[in-house]
């Protein structure tokens, strides 16, 4: 018998928080999350992103214990734009044995239909802009930072709970050092591609929430970033940040496109047991210096301004500073795989699809 019980407090989310280690005990290629970066975005009085949303987080219980977990969410503002009256769910981690998995989703099921929702899809962390799918291949490579990981059996327990994908996403990598971009030509006069100024953060912030709503409003499924959550993701961002590799494109001092890459921290925290304290730390501050690969998290130019060949100069421009600094490889993450245009520039860079997630969708059936 599977006990679902949801969490009412701090013990609860301790255990909630505990369920993960044990289940990858014998996957080398698994990095532990920071449990101070899961409070912190659980915490619904201070993430932006609960000021549009409420949330359950249900432990699964057998005769032996804690045997998986589950958040489930109602994002009104990804309702809002989608028009899709459904639940997202995230944070998944379960047993092999079906059974859990399937209780974990009838407990979401109820949830939802209370709220009178009519579907689950994810998984999300927290939404379109966090971590999103499920490692469907790539199980032998290790996760770079901010990019979700899975057992490799967590697919076919999605599937025999009713869940079909809808959507592909990959992870290319792409050698830094050994590989030249091509070139993009001279740049037109007026564009002017710069690297990120701390000094002005707060008119940063502002034309990087533009910037990212505008390129991609027409996405699928896309959900505009509200100025808090911009605020709150640039404040995380340059807390990591080598800010020698972030580059802003501006023409006619009109805030155009951005780049933003990261330095993969998993390498460092892979050693931290996803604590900070006592010597996670001293590990991350001292470990970061040797990083030597990158994740390239985001590629954003407005409509207007992609026939200016803005993509391959940011692109360009990264590639020139990285390269100078010493890192070897960067994973570009996400590119969905019904994105032709970002397909080719990956194909131009001779990156290789090293791995696949995707997205699920289970649609409730209407009582007769």
């Amino acid at each position: 018998m599977i006990r679902i019980e949801s969490v009412i407090d701090k013990q609860g989310l301790k255990a909630f928080l505990a369920v993960a280690p044990p289940l990858y005990r014998d996957v080398p290629a698994w990095v532990q999350p920071l449990d101070l970066q899961l409070r912190s975005r659980l915490d619904q009085g201070k993430d932006p992103f609960w000021r549009h949303a409420e949330r359950e987080l249900l432990l699964a219980h057998d005769s032996g214990g804690i045997v998986g977990r589950l958040l489930v969410m109602h994002d009104r503002l990804f309702t809002e734009s989608s028009g899709e009256r459904v639940a997202t769910f995230g944070l998944f981690e379960a047993s092999p044995d079906p059974g859990v998995a399937t209780a974990l989703f009838a407990a979401a099921e109820m949830w939802a239909k209370k709220r009178g929702l009519v579907g689950l899809f994810g998984p999300f962390f927290l939404s379109i802009h966090d971590e999103v799918g499920l490692l469907v291949e790539g199980f032998d490579r290790s996760p770079c930072i901010l990019m979700p990981y899975g057992r490799d059996y967590y697919p076919g327990l999605l599937e025999q709970s009713g869940f079909r994908p809808v959507r592909e996403f990959r992870a290319d990598a792409w050698d830094i050092q050994g590989q030249a971009v091509p070139d993009p030509g001279v740049l037109r006069p007026g564009i002017v591609i710069r690297n990120f100024d701390k000094q002005r953060i707060n008119e940063e912030v502002r034309r990087f929430r533009f910037v990212y709503n505008d390129a991609f409003a027409h996405n699928w499924g896309f959900v505009p970033m509200t100025a808090a959550e911009a605020e709150s993701s640039v404040g995380d961002f340059l807390r990591y940040a080598d800010l020698a590799l972030p580059k802003v494109a501006e023409v006619r001092g009109e805030p155009a496109g951005f780049i933003l890459a990261l330095p993969d921290l998993n390498e460092v925290l892979r050693r931290c047991g996803g604590k900070l304290w006592p010597w996670g730390l001293f590990r991350l501050l001292w470990g970061r210096r040797s990083i030597r690969d990158l994740r390239v998290m985001t590629l954003a130019v407005r409509r207007p301004f992609r026939p200016l060949g803005l993509p391959y100069h940011l692109i360009s421009r990264l590639w020139h500073d990285a390269r100078a600094r010493g890192y070897r490889m960067a994973e570009f993450g996400y590119i969905d795989t019904e994105n032709r245009a970002m397909r080719r520039l990956a194909d131009r860079l001779d990156a290789r699809t090293v791995k696949r997630y995707r997205l699920y969708r289970k649609l409730f059936q209407a009582r007769r």
